[in-house]
């Protein structure tokens, strides 16, 4: 068997016949048997399946709509570590591979590959005829999903509506920067109308094997299996995809593969048809034949698997295809909600589980939904800065569950002996200004006095105010039940007694009641009374809870200290206690009881140390090379064509750079201990910088932009305008030393928001942890949470999150310009003085220290 490619602006590989029998996983299967189950559809080959187990949250948190979870496997590759996820979305089962590296986030972007799989095939043929393939994908990064529908309903109205469902679902827990399409047999409508469509967000392109593709001639073909997904022809012409325009395929990716032996799918009239539509618009339209497969001609063969994920990999680096038209219809993403009241019902809520209706003029909007079906939920992904459960409170309600973006937030426990509707049983306090997601869940566990464990949603309100002016938090000191600054939810009542701090206690009896106090401070106690008629209630402590308190006592004991929460860190802080459901079985109540709060604030923490760093250049000689103060540490040399001099500053010798022709550098074969993505993955670099042309770029750095290899890793700069960084310090890290995946240039950098101030001498840091990237302007950092940038991704720019590391194997360290395959670019203007490098990431007190110690220099 040849294979054989028809392309357009292909490399050309016309003559390779690729098995991939060798692969260790696979070495016992033919290649055959490993694929039969891409035509089987229902699950032919086991593969990557462990046994059921407990779910594990740690790594991937609980996913909307998820109904089982098995234990952690390992991709057999490259030994990544991943999730097998099913989650249930409009009804439709779905199931997952999530990589550990690449956990539910809307701030840091993610791939995802979607499968649609051959005709009687379920969200199983994940495990079964795409696990290799997906397997392959973990080892990217990338999260793979198959839902039930996809080769079994073809293009079909319902197969429409449960595509678009899943997709406002997988946009609700990822942020997705790229989609990539895969289709067997079946498959094939169903993936080029949703890419046609644009149904799934931000396609970077498809791979289609043996796909169908025409539905008209598939009918025809099978009318007994077809006919009945479809309520008429007209159904049929109407979501055909052979019916789209040519339009849209403007800017397309597709890679086709098929047999002209198939004649289960004639390569003709689909993957062939598909080729030619799409040729004279796509941005790649390529096409692999296999012939001489015989009665094989319908399997697809295994060359698919490596080849597919290769080519999805160059299209994430490729980037986007720039639209040069209006888009298609149904745009690829739709906007997430903002402020207002969402009802139950309304068609922004996706549920899972049986869900029924009952109307009441109590209710917000007139009604309640309720569910009594294991595991229902109802989740809403939106953007704003708060938002609130509205429900009723039953006696028949359970203890549900609430989620905030991924994460168990609270369990509430809604049970009240008289009905109340229309009761906020649940906020979230503010939150930062973005995209959000909340999930209710149906939990197994209630009051013991509720004949039920229902769970119950009038509607989701969502709130989009910008936060108040910071307040001056209370300090340490004793707050009395009472007291303005304690927050309370639910009724309370106060009674009087000398015995009680300050002459009185608050307590309540209301499911879910709760007090809270922000403060700062180095510790914080609750007082309470002990009763005969008091509960188990549970202590949170910045957001997280952290103990259970069992207040019963036979005798009345006052003033009593039930919970401390020993030494924090000096700094602001929250305390809430809340009524739980729980008692001691002495106990003849579950009563919440408040004396007081009493915050303390202890002695201030040494004096802050900053480390030595591994290299400070002082400019004490009068040009270079500038030997480094730091024993072990290169010189810095002077760049071809510069002339780059010492000169007097606030703070000793600094050196002068014209902006025109002068730098410094050390050599990428001598930067030794400045390599760090080689030794700790960390660094900071900070420099007293006197700026005469805030258009500089470069301050310093192991940075070299080349085409020849990736040789960036970290530098320091004072202006990257392409993605915020304009006149602003920037921190720019890079582990693949290249551009950002899917984007023309690196996006990966930390930008302090206030600008640099041109003929003033200012400290610039920037740090890097490993994790995240922080610039730093005059011993402070200031937040930076919302940045939008050009191809319509949001994310915090300071700090800036990168987990992926330092490049190991960087070029030049510079100072004052970076190369660019031999050209000096990103050039700096002005004078730098006390250069210095860290093989860590200094912490904010010490950058602030740093720059206190220092500052006394300019007088």
């Amino acid at each position: 068997m040849t294979p054989q490619d028809t392309a357009v602006g292909d490399s050309g590989d016309s003559s390779r016949s690729d098995s991939r029998t060798g692969v260790k996983a696979l070495s016992a299967l033919t290649r055959r048997t490993i694929l039969a189950g891409s035509v089987a559809g229902a699950g032919a080959l086991a593969f990557a399946t462990p046994a059921l187990a407990a779910g594990d949250l740690t790594a991937v948190p609980r996913l909307p709509g998820e109904v089982s979870r098995l234990s952690t496997a390992t991709s057999k590759t490259g030994g990544k570590r991943y999730k097998i996820i099913d989650v249930v979305v409009a009804g439709d089962r779905a199931r997952l591979f999530v990589p550990h590296a690449t956990p539910p986030s809307q701030t840091r972007g993610a791939s995802m590959l979607w499968y649609y799989h051959a005709r009687n095939g379920t969200h199983t043929a994940l495990s079964s005829a795409f696990a290799y393939s997906a397997d392959l994908a973990v080892d990217r990064g990338i999260v793979s999903i198959c839902p039930t529908y996809g080769g079994s309903i073809w293009s079909s109205p319902r197969a429409i509506e449960i595509q678009a469902a899943i997709a406002a679902w997988a946009s609700s827990v990822w942020r997705i920067d790229a989609s990539l399409l895969r289709s067997d047999s079946g498959g094939g409508p169903l993936l080029a109308w949703a890419y046609g469509k644009r149904m799934v967000p931000n396609i970077r392109g498809a791979y289609l094997c043996s796909s169908s593709y025409d539905m008209e001639e598939r009918a025809a073909s099978e009318p007994d299996k077809i006919g009945p997904e479809y309520a008429d022809a007209a159904a049929i012409i109407a979501t055909n995809p052979a019916r789209l325009p040519a339009s849209v395929w403007r800017g397309a990716r597709l890679r086709i593969t098929g047999s002209p032996d198939d004649v289960m799918v004639p390569l003709a009239l689909h993957g062939a048809a598909l080729h030619a539509a799409a040729l004279p618009l796509a941005k790649e339209a390529t096409i692999r034949t296999h012939p001489g497969e015989g009665a094989d001609g319908h399997k697809v063969p295994s060359f698919t698997n490596r080849e597919m994920i290769d080519t999805f990999q160059r299209w994430i680096v490729e980037g986007p295809v720039p639209q040069t038209e209006p888009a298609p219809e149904t745009p690829p993403v739709s906007t997430l909600p903002g402020a207002g009241t969402y009802e139950n019902g309304a068609a922004q809520i996706v549920t899972t589980g049986t869900w029924t209706t009952l109307k009441a003029t109590a209710d917000s909007g007139g009604s309640i939904a309720y569910s009594t079906s294991s595991g229902a939920s109802a989740t809403l992904a939106f953007t704003g800065t708060s938002i609130a459960w509205v429900s009723r409170l039953t006696s028949s309600s359970g203890i549900n569950d609430v989620e905030l973006d991924g994460v168990k937030v609270a369990s509430v426990d809604r049970y009240s002996a008289a009905t109340r509707s229309k009761q906020t049983v649940w906020s979230s306090g503010q939150l930062t200004a973005g995209p959000h997601t909340l999930t209710i869940r149906r939990g197994s566990s209630r009051n013991p006095a509720s004949t039920g464990s229902n769970l119950l949603l009038d509607s989701f309100v969502v709130g989009d105010a910008t936060p108040p002016p910071a307040t001056t938090l209370p300090g340490a000191g004793t707050y009395e039940n009472g007291a303005a600054p304690i927050v309370t939810t639910g009724t309370w009542s106060t009674l009087k007694a000398s015995t009680d701090s300050g002459g009185s206690i608050a307590y309540s009896t209301t499911a879910g009641a709760s007090a809270t106090l922000a403060f700062t401070g180095t510790s914080v106690s609750w007082i309470s009374r002990l009763t005969g008629s008091s509960g188990t209630n549970d202590v949170e402590l910045d957001g997280a809870k952290v103990a259970s308190v069992d207040r019963y006592s036979a005798a009345t004991r006052s003033k009593q200290t039930v919970w401390s929460s020993g030494q924090l860190a000096a700094g602001p802080h929250t305390v809430t206690i809340r009524r739980g459901s729980g008692r001691n079985p002495a106990s003849s109540g579950t009563n919440l009881i408040l004396d007081a709060f009493v915050v303390g604030d202890a002695a201030p923490v040494p004096a802050v140390t900053v480390p030595s760093p591994i290299a400070e250049w002082s400019f004490a000689e009068s040009a270079a090379p500038f030997a480094s103060a730091v024993a072990g540490a290169p010189a810095l040399q002077q760049g071809a064509g510069s002339s780059a001099r010492a000169v007097a500053t606030p703070f000793g010798t600094g050196v002068a750079l014209n902006g025109t022709t002068d730098h410094l550098l050390v050599p990428k074969g001598e930067v030794g201990p400045l390599n760090l993505g080689a030794s700790t993955g960390q660094v900071t670099i900070a420099a007293w910088v006197l700026n005469s042309d805030p258009d500089g770029a470069c301050i310093a750095g192991v940075w070299e932009e080349s085409t020849v290899g990736p040789l960036r890793s970290y530098a320091l700069f004072n202006n990257l305008p392409e993605y915020g960084g304009w006149e602003r310090v920037c921190m720019h890290v890079s582990k693949l030393g290249g551009p950002t995946p899917g984007y023309p240039y690196s996006r990966d950098y930390s930008v302090e928001p206030r600008r640099i101030t041109r003929g003033v001498w200012q400290l610039h840091v920037g740090t890097y942890d490993g994790g995240v990237a922080v610039s730093y302007l005059d011993g402070s950092a200031t937040a930076y949470p919302v940045y939008t940038d050009k191809l319509g991704a949001t994310y915090a720019k300071n700090p800036y999150v990168y987990p992926d590391g330092l490049n190991a194997a960087p070029g030049d360290f510079v100072v004052g310009a970076v190369g660019r395959d031999g050209t000096m670019i990103n050039r700096f203007a002005g004078s730098l003085a006390r250069l210095r490098v860290w093989d860590r990431a200094l912490t904010a007190e010490q950058v602030k220290q740093l720059y206190s110690a220092e500052k006394g220099a300019l007088g």
